[in-house]
C-alpha cells in the first residue's frame, strides 16, 4: 500500500482543544494527540470528531484494528464525509488482517462524494492494479489525472500519469498527455523526451511533431524545433498552428519577413486565429508597416474581444500616433494583461479590485478626495504623475501611494505632493486609481496638452556632496552612460547597445565618465573601459537610491543611454539628455523625428530598421565631440 497524503478536516470541532489536536495530527505529533485526547473532557465535545481522530491517530502509529475500531464507529454519525471514508479505507488496507473489499467500496464512495480527491483516487488505483485489475487502475489513474489537471493540479496529474504510463507505457495518449503536463511546468527536457518518445511511436501524427516542435523552441533548440515544424507541415500542410509556430521562431531569430509570411499563412488558413493576428501585428510594426500592425491587432481583438494584451498593445499603437481619445482607454487593459486582474487592488475594502476608470462616473468625483497608485514599473509611475496635478483643476484633491523604491525619491525631491502613508487609513477616498490612467480620467486628447514632465528637485546638500564627488574624478565635464534595459525575458522590450558600440562613443569625452546602468553584467564596465582606453567610474549601485541618482544625474552634464528609469528621472530634472530609441520605439518616443513632445529636453537618435545602430550611434558620436548640449539653451 502506497499511502499518499490527507487533509484532516475540521469539522465538527467545538473546541480550542480538539482543532490543537487536529494540528497536532497533521504534524505527525501522534503521540501528543493521544495524550490530549484521553484528557478531554468528553462531555463538552463531538463524541464522532473524538473517534474520528482517535482513528486517525492510530492509523499514524499503524494499529490498524483500534484505527478501525474508532473510524466504524464513527461512520455511524458521519457516513458521507469523504475524509472519514478515506481513513477508513486506509485502515481496511492495514495488517494482516486486510479487507480489500471493504477498503475499495470506501475508496468509491469517498469518490462519489469527493470526485477531484486526489489521494482516494490514487490509493483506488492502487489497490486494483496490487489486484490485477488493471485495466480499472488504469482508468482510475487517467480520469483523476484529468479532473486534476482542469483544476491546474498539476504535479498531481503527473504523478497519476506516470502510474498510468506503468500500466501503457506505450500509450501516445498518455504519452501526449505526460508530456502537455510536463511543458506546463517548465520540466522542458522531459517533455521534450516524453513528445520525443511520443513522435516515434506515431511518426506519421503532425500534431505530435508540432508539439515536440514546441518545446524544442522554449529549450531554445531552434534548429531541432524547424525540423519538426517543417515535417509536420510535410504530413499536413495546411495547419495553421505550426505556421503560428514558424512564425515565432523567425521573430525570435530576426527574420523577420519569414515571420510575416507564416502569420498570413496562418490567418489565411484559419481566420479567427487569434494568437496568430496578434503576433503578426507585432512583427509587422518591426517590418515598418505601422498601419497594418494596427489592423491586424484589431482583427487579434475582434475575434476575441476579451484579449487584454492585445488591447493593451493597440494602446501602443495607437499612442504612438497621437491617437489619444482612443488609446487612453485601450491603455487601461494594461492592467489585465500584466496582473489578470481586472484592475489594481482596493486598499479600501480587503480581496477587491478597484473600479476601472472607463466605468467612472468622473462628474461624481468633483470636490473629493481620491488615491492615486504607483505603476508597475518606476520608469511609467515617474512618468505619469505629471498628470496629477491637473486633478486640482477639477476640484479633485490626490493624495499618491507611491512604489516601495519610489518613496523616498518623492519625499525629498517633489513639493507640492501629498503621500498616502504607509499602513493609512484608505477608506476616505472616493476612488482608488493607478497614476497611468489620469489621462483618461482627465480626457487628454492632444499633443498640445501634454503636461511637463513632474518637477524633481533634489536636496541641495546632496547635489552639493554630488559635485565634490564627481570633481574629484577629473577636469571636465562629467558623461553619464548606461547600455541596456528592459527584461532579457521580452525581446519586444529589451533594449541594448553593444559594448564595443558604447567604447566607441567614450574614447574622446574629454572628461570623466560615470556607469550608471543598473545591475551591470560581471566584467561588463571593465571591457568597455579596455575598449575606450580611458577610466569608466562605478557608479551603478546609486540604482538602489534613487534621491543619490537624482543627484548625480543633476550634476552630470551630459547623459547618453537607452530608455530607462534615468531617462525619466532626467526629464523631472528638466536637464538634457540623449536617448538611443530602439526601432521601432515606444509611443513615448514616437517612430520618427529627434525629439518628442512627452521629453521635451531629450534628443533622440533612432536605430534604424534596415541599417541598425550605425547611423545612430554616428551622429550620437560626433554630437558627443562637439560637447554640447543636447539642445540649445
Amino acid at each position: 500500500m502506497t499511502q499518499t497524503a490527507a487533509g484532516i478536516p475540521s469539522s465538527g470541532v467545538v473546541t480550542a482543544s480538539m482543532a490543537a489536536i487536529a494540528t497536532a495530527l497533521k504534524n505527525g505529533a501522534v503521540d501528543a494527540a493521544l495524550d490530549d485526547l484521553r484528557h478531554l473532557n468528553n462531555a463538552s465535545v463531538d463524541p464522532a470528531e473524538v473517534d474520528y481522530l482517535y482513528g486517525v491517530a492510530y492509523l499514524q502509529k499503524h494499529d490498524a484494528l483500534n484505527a478501525r475500531k474508532h473510524l466504524e464507529r464513527c461512520r455511524g454519525e458521519r457516513s458521507a464525509d469523504p475524509d472519514l471514508l478515506y481513513h477508513l479505507a486506509l485502515a481496511y488496507q492495514m495488517g494482516p488482517q486486510r479487507r480489500p473489499g471493504e477498503a475499495a467500496a470506501c475508496f468509491v464512495a469517498a469518490l462519489q462524494n469527493k470526485p477531484d480527491f486526489f489521494a482516494a483516487a490514487f490509493e483506488f488505483g492502487m489497490l486494483k492494479k496490487d489486484a490485477g485489475e488493471l485495466e480499472v487502475a488504469l482508468a482510475c489513474f487517467v480520469n483523476i489525472a484529468n479532473i486534476v489537471a482542469d483544476q491546474e493540479r498539476l504535479e498531481e496529474a503527473k504523478l497519476a500519469i506516470n502510474e498510468a504510463l506503468l500500466l501503457a507505457p506505450d500509450s501516445p495518449e498518455l504519452l501526449v498527455f505526460l508530456g502537455r503536463l510536463l511543458l506546463a511546468t517548465g520540466d522542458l527536457e522531459e517533455a521534450a523526451a516524453a513528445f520525443g518518445r511520443t513522435r516515434d511511436l506515431a511518426p506519421d501524427n503532425p500534431d505530435l511533431h508540432n508539439e515536440l516542435g514546441l518545446v524544442y523552441y522554449k529549450l531554445g533548440r531552434d534548429d531541432d524545433a524547424l525540423k519538426c515544424y517543417k515535417s509536420a507541415l510535410k504530413l499536413q500542410p495546411v495547419f495553421p498552428q505550426v505556421r503560428n509556430n514558424l512564425g515565432n521562431l523567425h521573430s525570435r531569430a530576426g527574420r523577420t519577413s519569414e515571420a510575416v509570411k507564416n502569420y498570413h499563412y496562418a490567418v489565411a488558413q484559419l481566420s479567427g486565429y487569434t494568437d496568430a493576428w496578434f503576433n503578426l501585428s507585432k512583427d509587422l510594426l518591426v517590418h515598418g508597416e505601422a498601419d497594418e500592425a494596427l489592423a491586424a491587432c484589431e482583427r487579434a481583438i475582434e475575434t476575441s474581444p476579451g484579449f487584454a494584451l492585445a488591447h493593451a498593445y493597440r494602446a501602443d499603437l495607437l499612442l504612438t500616433r497621437g491617437r489619444y481619445g482612443e488609446a487612453w482607454r485601450e491603455f487601461e487593459w494594461r492592467v489585465l494583461a500584466d496582473t489578470g486582474r481586472a484592475y489594481v487592488e482596493d486598499p479600501r475594502t480587503a480581496d477587491a479590485l478597484a473600479t476601472r476608470p472607463s466605468r467612472l462616473d468622473v462628474r461624481a468625483l468633483l470636490g473629493t478626495t481620491i488615491l492615486v497608485v504607483a505603476e508597475a514599473t518606476l520608469g511609467d509611475e515617474l512618468f505619469f504623475l505629471r498628470f496629477l496635478p491637473q486633478l486640482r483643476a477639477f476640484g479633485i484633491d490626490a493624495h499618491y501611494r507611491p512604489s516601495a523604491k519610489m518613496r523616498p525619491l518623492l519625499e525629498s525631491c517633489a513639493a507640492g505632493l501629498t503621500l498616502f502613508p504607509d499602513g493609512g487609513d484608505a477608506s476616505i477616498y472616493s476612488a482608488v486609481l493607478a497614476v497611468g490612467d489620469l489621462p483618461l480620467v482627465l480626457g487628454h486628447r492632444d499633443d498640445s496638452a501634454i503636461p511637463a514632465p513632474f518637477p524633481l528637485i533634489p536636496p541641495d546638500d546632496v547635489v552639493t556632496e554630488m559635485a565634490v564627488v564627481l570633481g574629484e574624478l577629473g577636469a571636465g565635464p562629467a558623461l553619464a552612460i548606461t547600455w541596456r534595459a528592459g527584461l532579457a525575458s521580452d525581446a519586444a522590450m529589451r533594449k541594448q547597445i553593444a559594448l564595443a558600440d558604447v567604447a566607441a562613443l567614450i574614447a574622446t569625452w574629454e572628461g570623466p565618465v560615470v556607469a550608471v546602468q543598473r545591475a551591470p553584467a560581471p566584467g561588463e564596465i571593465e571591457a568597455i573601459e579596455k575598449l575606450a582606453g580611458t577610466p569608466v567610474h562605478d557608479f551603478c549601485a546609486l540604482n538602489e537610491d534613487l534621491v543619490q541618482m537624482a543627484a548625480l544625474l543633476h550634476v552630470a552634464d551630459d547623459y547618453v543611454g537607452v530608455s530607462n528609469t534615468n531617462m525619466h528621472v532626467m526629464a523631472s530634472l528638466g536637464n538634457a539628455a540623449r536617448v538611443l530609441v530602439k526601432s521601432p520605439g515606444e509611443w513615448r518616443w514616437r517612430d520618427e523625428g529627434d525629439s518628442t513632445p512627452w521629453m521635451p529636453r531629450a534628443r533622440l537618435y533612432r536605430e534604424d530598421r534596415r541599417q541598425g545602430w550605425t547611423p545612430a550611434l554616428k551622429m550620437l558620436g560626433r554630437d558627443l565631440r562637439t560637447n554640447g548640449a543636447p539642445f540649445a539653451e
